[in-house]
C-alpha cells in the first residue's frame, strides 16, 4: 500500500502532524558558547531563592484566572457545559478558591485527577490551562512549606545537568522532553533565569520554515483588466454622461520587510471614454483618455492579512468633438466653445482627480473583500483551531524579500525545547519548500495527545473539521469496528529523523476495539528516502514493529493476549503506515491555476529535519 502527500493534504502534512506523526534536536555548536552550561547550573545552585508567599499568591491568582476563563467557556456551551462542570468538580474547585482560607491540597489533588483523566476534549486549551495552573500552584505551595526544598532543588539541577550531558552524547526525544519539563518546572519556581534563558537560546530555534517564491505568491494577483462601465460625473457645472472602457493589468510583487510579508498590488491602465456633457442649453460631445495607476499594499503577520489605504493617480486628456445648442444658436455655441477652451486644463485636472477617487474606492473595496475572506479562513480554520487546542505557535513570523516570502514557526510550550540546529538548504529549483524539524511534531503531539484516550470517530471528525478533509489512510476500513487509543503520557507520537531516513512511532498505553480493551503497545515504522527514484519517495524498511512498552525481543516473550492485539494492530496500522510515502505534485487552484502543477523536486531527511520542495513545471 502506498501513502502520498499531495496538494489536498499539504495542510495535514504541516499541521495534522499534531494528530498523527512525530526525537529531538541535537546539540548545536552554539552549545559551546560561554558561559558553559555547567557554570550556569553551579550558579543556579548558589543563587537559590526562597519560595515566598507572594510567589505562591501569584500562582493562586493565575489558577483563579484560568478557572474563570473555563467558567466563561462552559457558560457558552449550553449543550455540554453542565456535564463538564459535574465531571470536573468545577463548583468544588471554585469553592476552594473563594474566600481567605488556603485551598485544601487533597481536594485540589482530587480535582486535578479529574482534569487529568485523559478523556478526549480535556486537551482543549481552557481545560489544559486549569490543569497546568493546578500543578504549578501545588508545586509552589509544597516548595514554600518544605524546609528541605533548597536541597531538593539542587538535586533537581544535578538531574538536569545529567540530562543535558546525555542529550549531548545521544539526542533522543525522551531526553528532550525531560529537559523541557525540567526547564518549565524551574521557571515556575522562579529560579535560575540566566540558566533558563541560555537553554532556550540553545534549544529554542524555530522548528518549521515555509518558503514561497515570489513567482508563486504573485501569480494569483497577476491578471488583465478589461472593464466597460457608465460614466457619471459633474465637472464645473457640466453634467457628464457616457461610457468608459478601462484596460490594463494588475500585478503583484513582494517587498523587503523583516517584520511582515509585504505584497504590493499595482494596477496600470487606460480608460477611454465617449461622453456627453449637459450645461444649460448646450450639449458637449467629447472623448477622454485617462491614464490610471494604483498601488495597494498588503501585509501578512501572525494576526492575519491587512491592507494599507490605496494610493492612486490619474492623468486625463480630453478632446471636444462637438458642441450643440438645443435651439441651434450659433452665438451660444461659439461662446460655449470659447469657455470650453478656457476651462479645458482645469476640467481635465478635476476629471483626473475624480478618476483617482473612483479608482481608490474601487481598489479599496476589492481589497477589503479579499482581506475579509482571507482573514475569515485564517482566523476560523487556522488560528482559532490551533489556539483552542493550545497548538498556536509561540512564534509565527512572516517576512519577505523581493524574491520570496518566508514563514518561520516555533512551537514549544514553557516545558518544551525546540530546534538546536539551522535547517538544511532547499533545492535551488524549489519555489515552494517546507523544512520541518522533528521537535515541532513531537511537541504538538505531546500537547494534543499526551495521556489522552482518543476514539477514531471523534478524532476523524476533529481532523475533518480542522482541515476540511480526512486522509484516506486515516479512514476506518469498511466493516471494521473503530479503534480507540489511550496514548502514552509522554511522546504519544514521535518523529525521529536521521540522515536519509525517519521513524514514526505511536505509543499506546492501552487500546480499545468496540467494547474490548487491549494492553498497551508501541507501533513504529522506519522509512528510507529513495533518492534514485524519479518521484521523491520514502520506502518502509521491513515490517511494522509492534511490541509492548519496554519489551526486549531478544529476551522477552509475548503473552497470548499480546500476540492477539499485535495481530489486530498490524492489520489496522498497515493501512496507516504504507509501504511507501510519495510526494505528489501540487495542483494549484483558483487564480493560481495558471502555474499548473508544482513538481516535487526534494524529499530529504537531513539531521533532524525533513525537507520537502516543489518546483515549477517544465515549460515547452
Amino acid at each position: 500500500m502506498k501513502a502520498s502527500i499531495g496538494s489536498a493534504s499539504i495542510a495535514v502534512t504541516i499541521c495534522a502532524a499534531t494528530y498523527f506523526v512525530v526525537s529531538p534536536p541535537p546539540l548545536a555548536a552554539a552549545g559551546d558558547a560561554t558561559p558553559p552550561m555547567a557554570a550556569l547550573i553551579d550558579r543556579a545552585k548558589s543563587d537559590f531563592r526562597t519560595i515566598s508567599e507572594e510567589h505562591v499568591a501569584t500562582a493562586l491568582r493565575e489558577l483563579k484566572e484560568a478557572v474563570a476563563r473555563l467558567d466563561r467557556r462552559l457558560e457558552r456551551d449550553s449543550e455540554h457545559g453542565q456535564a463538564w462542570r459535574e465531571e470536573l468538580l468545577v463548583e468544588q474547585l471554585q469553592q476552594q478558591l473563594t474566600g481567605p482560607h488556603t485551598p485544601d491540597k487533597q481536594a485540589l489533588l482530587k480535582i486535578h485527577a479529574r482534569f487529568n483523566s485523559g478523556r478526549y476534549g480535556l486537551n482543549l486549551a481552557p481545560f489544559a490551562d486549569v490543569r497546568r495552573a493546578l500543578v504549578d500552584y501545588l508545586q509552589l505551595a509544597d516548595a514554600h512549606t518544605d524546609p528541605g526544598f533548597a536541597e531538593t532543588y539542587r538535586e533537581y539541577l544535578d538531574s538536569l545537568a545529567a540530562s543535558l550531558d546525555r542529550y549531548r552524547e545521544e539526542p533522543t526525544a525522551a531526553r528532550a522532553i525531560a529537559i523541557g519539563t525540567a526547564v518549565g518546572a524551574i521557571e515556575n519556581l522562579g529560579q535560575a533565569p540566566e540558566l533558563i534563558r541560555s537553554i532556550r537560546d540553545r534549544f529554542g530555534r524555530e522548528n518549521l520554515h515555509v518558503f514561497v517564491d515570489d513567482q508563486v505568491v504573485t501569480a494569483g494577483f497577476d491578471r488583465p483588466v478589461d472593464r466597460t462601465e457608465p460614466v457619471r460625473d459633474v465637472i464645473l457645472g457640466t453634467t457628464i454622461r457616457g461610457t468608459g472602457h478601462t484596460t490594463g493589468e494588475t500585478t503583484g510583487s513582494l517587498a523587503n520587510n523583516e517584520h511582515h510579508a509585504v505584497i504590493d498590488l499595482t494596477f496600470l491602465g487606460v480608460n477611454r471614454s465617449d461622453n456627453r456633457g449637459f450645461n444649460g442649453p448646450v450639449t458637449i460631445h467629447s472623448q477622454g483618455i485617462t491614464r490610471l495607476g494604483a498601488r495597494a499594499r498588503l501585509y501578512v503577520n501572525d494576526t492575519g492579512l491587512h491592507a494599507l489605504p490605496t494610493k492612486a493617480n490619474a492623468h486625463t486628456r480630453t478632446h471636444t468633438s462637438a458642441i450643440r445648442d438645443r435651439k441651434g444658436r450659433r452665438i451660444v455655441e461659439r461662446i460655449a466653445w470659447r469657455r470650453a477652451a478656457e476651462q479645458k486644463c482645469l476640467a481635465e485636472a478635476i476629471a483626473a482627480d475624480h478618476a483617482e477617487q473612483r479608482l481608490r474606492r474601487r481598489v479599496d473595496a476589492e481589497v477589503a473583500d479579499a482581506v475579509a475572506e482571507a482573514n475569515e479562513a485564517f482566523t476560523g480554520k487556522f488560528r482559532d483551531t490551533l489556539t483552542e487546542r493550545g497548538l498556536f505557535p509561540a512564534t509565527l513570523d512572516f517576512s519577505s524579500t523581493t524574491e520570496a516570502m518566508r514563514i518561520d514557526w516555533l512551537y514549544a510550550t514553557d516545558a518544551q525545547i525546540a530546534a538546536a540546529t539551522e535547517p538544511p538548504p532547499l533545492h535551488s529549483d524549489a519555489v515552494l519548500g517546507i523544512r520541518l524539524h522533528e521537535s515541532v511534531v513531537n511537541n504538538m503531539a505531546q500537547t494534543a495527545l499526551g495521556g489522552m484516550t482518543v476514539h477514531e470517530p471523534l478524532l476523524q471528525a476533529d481532523i475533518k473539521r480542522a482541515f476540511g478533509r480526512l486522509p484516506e489512510r486515516l479512514r476506518t476500513p469498511p466493516g471494521e469496528e473503530p479503534w480507540g487509543v489511550g496514548f502514552a503520557d509522554r511522546l504519544p507520537i514521535e518523529l525521529d529523523v536521521a540522515d536519509g531516513q525517519f521513524t514514526i512511532t505511536i505509543r499506546g498505553r492501552r487500546y480499545h476495539k468496540g467494547d474490548q480493551r487491549h494492553p498497551g503497545m508501541n507501533v513504529w515504522a522506519t522509512y528510507a528516502i529513495d533518492t534514485d527514484s524519479d518521484a521523491p519517495r520514502a520506502v518502509r524498511q521491513g515490517d511494522l514493529n509492534i511490541f509492548p512498552p519496554g519489551f526486549n525481543p531478544d529476551t522477552d516473550r509475548l503473552s497470548t493476549r499480546q500476540q492477539v492485539i499485535r495481530t489486530l494492530l498490524k492489520k489496522r496500522f498497515d493501512g496507516i503506515f504504507g509501504e511507501e510515502i510519495t510526494i505528489e505534485p501540487l495542483k494549484m487552484s483558483g487564480r493560481w491555476s495558471k502555474l499548473g502543477e508544482l513538481t516535487p523536486v526534494q524529499f530529504e531527511a537531513n539531521g533532524d529535519w525533513l525537507v520537502l520542495g516543489w518546483k515549477l513545471p517544465e515549460r515547452e
